[in-house]
């Protein structure tokens, strides 16, 4: 019906919008995600297990293709790390774990945003990646690092 769909639109944007809000946020948990995206929207909080259900379905998909060429260039000596803008209770739960990102990437050098209290294109996020990387491996400085992205910004 309309109706749903119309509901579908309001989840999407309202959950969009409190991500946004919320991505930078170190105390960021899910209920108060659900809580603040229902009270900014007016989404009927009876819709928000499903609605939860499909995001979490959505940050499950993997690339394969991807996760191989990172598993390469790991085999071949290179050092892995990422920067993340993301909500750490989704992101390790529906998004790392699935993939295994951990085998891939050390703790230390995998920053998610809400953790750190900053985010991408600020630079706070990169200085921070930067000192952990240069605690973990000593000499190493931006000039050894590559910079991949699926935004042109």
């Amino acid at each position: 019906s309309s109706d749903l769909a119309e509901q579908g639109d309001a989840a999407a944007k309202a959950a969009k919008a409190q991500w946004s809000a919320m991505r930078e946020d170190p105390a960021a948990n899910k209920e108060d995600f659900w809580s603040r995206a229902c009270a900014t929207s007016g989404l009927d909080p009876a819709l928000v297990p499903e609605v939860d259900s499909e995001i979490c379905a959505n940050l499950r998909r993997h690339f394969p293709e991807t996760l191989d060429l990172l598993s390469r260039a790991k085999s071949q000596g290179v050092v892995l790390g990422m920067v993340s803008n993301h909500l750490a209770f989704w992101f390790y739960k529906e998004c790392a774990e699935p993939c295994r990102l951990h085998e891939l990437i050390p703790a230390e050098l995998l920053i998610v945003s809400s953790e750190v209290g900053c985010s991408k294109p600020g630079r706070k996020i990169f200085e921070l990646f930067l000192e952990r990387l240069q605690v973990a491996h000593p000499g190493m400085t931006a000039e050894d690092c590559v910079y991949v992205d699926r935004s042109e910004e």
